[in-house]
This record gives structure tokens, sequence and C-alpha cells, in this order.
């Protein structure tokens, strides 16, 4: 169905005392749902230093929802569950599972979902193995280990209804502190594995690799990556995913490597592979300790992140996680932690409680920016919830304050709009109110306006309305639609469906009643009424059946 050219303007000022607006972005209705990307690596049991707190009800707080089971530097690393690589994988004794399960148990009594990583940490806790070389010394083995450690995590008797979805093969090939061997030997490995874990857990997804940034910023690592698929390929192999990692303070290179992976995927006919970004952050290699501390403690990171998050929406990212949950310890708070070691959130752990919330909305509404706001580097995201509440999302990650201005194209009004905000003036989030009119966003800073549109539908209907589905898919099967507008029932907007045909089958209706949480999402209809014929979006909720047809009462509705 065509989109809805519902429109939210906002137009950017570099200097709003000195000039008209020059930059605008454009934030127009479509069908399409948001992608929650609200995942983070290890946690939330305490890792690191005995004083180190539990996340489970921060990630709570933030919207966490997945969490990848790397870097616990001993839990859930291979060489911790399954030690020794000449022993016989099919016995029992041949794995220790005991710390392992007590960080993967954290998780799923969390709420969380776990993305599972095969493979090893950086480093190693006190107590723990080191894998040593860092390439499986036993593959076969490390394969058929690999398997049993995907059936013990994925055993609903164990763990109950939670269970796995994403398989990671690996981490960083092109790191040598993660791999010894030569990229050839690894590509051979992975092409093994996949095939032996995705025979033996044919639903799940089963992807990897991890790629480091320079897979794609530099022309070597471009090559390797092409070889990579090249060998997948030949293979017969088209993994579920592809998961890359990028750590840059420039956000726009999320949009580049994006489009890397995206063009290699589809050219070598892996149309259907996700892209993942599996671990992301700011860079503070080569800055001094002021600088490192506004990427990573400061309203510049939370900033920069913001930015990077809205781009992986905008570029079909299927899953992000960023790297970290929580520092190692309080002295190192320059680290890739979202939390303090005490647990106490960041302004990047502030920003992202403000990305949950705008996917908490489902809708998501479609950013063009104009060519003269391109290069601003300012990026918005806009979403609408059920009740019809839209949220937009700004983030500015550069050293120069910006404004800009809201409006409805098709005539509606926004009134009072709810102002939330991460800056550079203190550790948390700023409410305000403010009215229709110029909205300042400070440097480094993070917004979240939501407002309820005002004047956003007609306020009186014709009973001539006719309202026409051209497709409602439901229990199997395809429909056309017709509805009248029933102005008989007073405590609400009503619809009743006077005729369903079916696609193949002339004259049929999908069942005597329908299911009583039946929703009908309806993203772009014509009506006619005695003015001519206008757009219309909405959701109705099914009430019951009127006659002949089935009764719907609109939830959330807008014309055009």
């Amino acid at each position: 169905m065509r989109a809805i050219a519902t429109l939210i303007t906002l137009v950017a000022l570099v200097n709003p005392c000195s000039h008209a607006a020059d930059q605008t972005l454009t934030i127009s209705l479509s069908a399409g749902a948001i992608q929650p990307l609200t995942g983070v690596n290890i946690g939330p049991a305490p890792w690191g230093t005995s004083a180190n707190v539990d996340l489970t009800t921060g990630y709570q707080a933030l919207g966490v929802t997945l969490i990848r089971t790397h870097d616990y530097y001993g839990p859930l690393d291979m060489a911790t569950m399954y030690p020794s690589q000449g022993a016989d994988p099919a016995l029992a004794a041949s794995y220790n599972f005991t710390e392992s399960d007590k960080t993967y148990a954290a998780i799923l009594n969390g709420g969380f979902t776990a993305y599972l990583r095969l493979g090893d940490s950086y480093s190693n806790l006190t107590g723990f193995p080191k894998a040593s070389p860092r390439k499986p010394s036993n593959q076969d083995n490390w394969i058929k280990a690999a398997i049993e450690v995907i059936r013990h995590y994925n055993d609903g008797a164990r763990w109950g209804a939670a269970k796995l979805n994403y398989i990671e093969i690996w981490n960083e090939p092109d790191n040598p502190d993660f791999w010894d061997g030569t990229q050839t030997e690894f590509n051979t490995f992975y092409a093994k594995a996949y095939k032996a874990i995705k025979a033996a857990y044919p639903a799940l997804k089963i992807g990897g690799p991890g790629y480091t940034p320079k897979a794609f910023l530099t022309a070597g690592g471009q090559a390797d990556t092409r070889k990579f698929l090249d060998y997948l390929k030949a293979q017969a192999i088209a993994p579920d995913f592809l998961s890359w990692h990028m750590y840059t303070n420039e956000p726009g290179d999320y949009t580049t490597a994006a489009r890397f992976y995206r063009s290699e995927l589809d050219s070598h006919g892996m149309t259907s592979t996700e892209s993942h970004v599996s671990e992301w952050n700011t860079e503070t290699e080569n800055l001094g300790k002021a600088e490192q501390a506004e990427l990573r403690t400061g309203a510049r990171g939370a900033s920069i992140m913001t930015a990077a998050w809205i781009i992986q929406q905008q570029e079909g990212v299927a899953q992000s996680l960023v790297y970290r949950g929580p520092d190692p310890e309080l002295s190192a708070s320059t680290y890739y932690g979202v939390f303090y070691a005490n647990g106490v959130k960041k302004r990047v752990a502030l920003a992202y409680s403000l990305w949950t919330d705008l996917v908490k909305r489902g809708n998501r509404l479609a950013v063009v920016m104009s060519t003269a706001a391109s290069g601003s580097g300012v990026t918005a995201l806009a979403a609408q919830g059920p009740s019809g509440e839209i949220g937009v999302l700004v983030a500015n990650p550069n050293n120069k304050v910006y404004s800009y201005q809201l409006a409805l194209s098709h005539g509606g009004t926004i009134g009072t709009a709810t102002l939330r905000e991460v800056n550079s003036s203190n550790e948390q989030i700023n409410s305000s109110s403010l009215s229709a009119g110029s909205v300042t966003i400070p440097a480094y800073g993070v917004q979240l306006l939501t407002f309820v549109p005002g004047n956003y539908c007609e306020s009186n209907l014709s009973a001539a309305l006719a309202l026409s589905v051209p497709y409602l898919y439901y229990s199997g099967n395809l429909y056309a639609v017709t509805f009248t507008y029933d102005s008989s029932h007073t405590d609400g907007f009503y619809l009743v469906s006077s005729t369903v045909a079916g696609a193949g089958v002339p004259n049929c209706r999908p069942a005597a009643t329908l299911l009583p949480g039946f929703k009908l999402q309806v993203p772009a209809l014509m009506y006619s009424a005695p003015t001519g014929r206008s757009a219309l979006w909405a959701g109705f909720d099914y009430s019951g059946v009127l006659g002949g047809g089935f009764l719907f009462k609109a939830s959330t509705y807008g014309a055009q």
C-alpha cells in the first residue's frame, strides 16, 4: 500500500537569531515498524571488581532487551565451557557450565534475551582459562562442542520458555587478538562451523563473524570481506546475519559501513541476510583525558551515539548491541560502559532511555533531510504510538547550537509538547514543556519531543462515507473489504463491514466472529465523502458482529 504523506517539518538554524530557516528535515508517515536496536554487551550480573553492582534494574529501566555474551572474561567463553579440545565432545564430563550458567541465568531472570557469541573474550579473569592458541586447535571437536553448548542453553526444560534466537560464530577474525591464523583458514573454519550448527539448529539464526571497523575502512579489509562472502557463496551458504563492529566519533561512518555490507551481501545473492552491529561505541584512542571524558561520560558521546543509533535505523540494521553495559571499575570511568561500575548512568545511558521510549511507539515515521540539512550532522527520527502520540528524537553531535521548528503538513496543530533533553549541564534528563514554535538544541544535545497532534481528523464524518480496504490478511487468507460508517454509535468512531470478498473465492467471509483482540491496521486508504475522496490511515479494534458485518472501533486515525 502507498504511504500517506503526513509530514512533520523540522527547520534547523545554525544561528536562529540572525537569519531565516535554511535547513529542513521532513518526516513523513510510513507503514514501517521501528527496530528495537536495544542491545548491549555483557551484564547484568556484576562483572569486574567486587564493588561492581548488578545492573538488572538498570538495564530494565533503560529498556535493554538483548545481551551479547561477549567479554565476560571467562563465563560463556568456549575456553571455559569446553576447556580441553582433546576431550570427547559427546561426554558431559568434557564441559564446565558452572559459572557460565550463573551468568546466563541472570540474563534470563532479568527478562532479557541472550545473543550467544561462540568464541572467547579478549582476556580472562583469574581462575578462568584463556584460549591459546586463539584459533581452535581441534576444529572438529570445537564445532561439536559448540553444538552442545547451544543445546545446553537452548534447553527449554532447563531454562523455561526463554530460548536462544541468534548464534554468532566468532568475534573479530580480522584481529590477531581473537584469531591467530590466516583469513583463508578462518573462512574454511567458519563455513564448516556454520553448516554443522545450521544442520543441528535450522530454526535458529546463525551468523557472524563480528568484523572490526577495518573490514570496511581499508581496501585490504574490504577485499578480505569479499573473499569471505565469495567463499560462503561457493559453499552455498547464506548466513542469517552478518555482524560487524564500529568504533568512531563520526556518525556518518555508520552510513558508509551499513551500505557497504548491504551492497556486498546483496551482490553475493544474500539479500535476506540481516545486518547486525554487534559492538559499537565512540573512539578514545590517541585522545587526551579531557576529550576521553567528553566522549565516554559527557554529552558529546551521548549525542554521537544517538546520531549513530538513528542512522542504524535508517540503514536497515536489524540488531544493534552497544559495547558495553558496565565499566570494569570506578577508576575506569572513560571505559566503554554506558554505566559507571557502581551502576550510575552515564549520559549515554540517559540518551539510551530516550531511544527506547521512541521504540515503544511502534510505527516509525521516516525522515528525509533537505540538501542543506544533510551536511549539518543533526539527525532525527520520529515514531507514533497507538494513542496517536508522536515522538521526535533529535541528536546534535556538533559544537554549535541549532534550532528547529515542528509543523504538520496536513494542517493539524502541535499544541503543547513535552521536551526531554540530555545535555552538558548535568547528568540527568531535563524535562520541560513548550508550545509550538522554535526549539533550540544545544551543542552535543539529545532531545525527545512528544506531543499529541490536535485537529488531526474530521470532527464530523459523513454518513455517506465508504472505506475501501484493498487487502486484509486474516487467518491465512487475503480479503478485500468495504466498510461503511455507522452513525448510530455515539461512543466512538465506528465502521461496519458491509461486504467481504475473498481474493480467490468471491462472496466469502473469514469467520462468523473474529478474535476479541483482533486489530486492523490500515496504513493508507482512500475514503469517499460528499466533498470528494480523501486519504485516511487508521487502526481499528474489533468490537463484535453487527447484522451481516463486523464492527470495528477506530482507536487511531487521521485524515488529510
